[in-house]
């Protein structure tokens, strides 16, 4: 892979926090009339892409070390807890919870109350983005 424009890197790790190419565009220098043309041709550009690609490669790889090691750790808790000189049920159940949870095996039921507008929230969105 060639080396990016200076400009090209700052589109690429801006359209990576928020995968907004418009902002993305802009926070890069591109004219805010030509930003939605200019993240389509950056976003097909195959520098571009190819250092977009390899970016999150490496998250990927970042969060799963991270996950690895908090699930060995809590592997590590829970045999601490069973091996105690007094038994420690309770920790041993919760480590086991807790990596049940992480790995998606267990979800949270959260009840959301209230009214909202969907025309209100997408005029919010379109504002947010202008």
């Amino acid at each position: 892979m060639g080396k990016l424009r200076p400009n090209h890197k700052i589109f690429a790790d801006e359209w990576l926090i928020d995968r907004n190419g418009k902002r993305a565009a802009i926070a890069a220098g591109f004219s805010h009339k030509t930003a939605e043309q200019q993240a389509s041709r950056l976003l097909t550009s195959v520098k571009v892409k190819s250092y977009i690609d390899e970016r999150l490669k490496d998250a990927q790889k970042r969060r799963e070390e991270t996950l690895d090691d908090i699930l060995n750790e809590l592997d590590e808790n829970r045999k601490a807890a069973l091996c105690a000189e007094t038994v420690q049920a309770g920790a041993a159940n919760q480590a086991t919870m807790s990596k049940a949870k992480l790995l998606g095996f267990v979800t949270e039921k959260v009840e959301i109350t209230g009214e909202i507008s969907l025309a209100n929230e997408i005029a919010k969105a379109r504002a947010r983005v202008q």
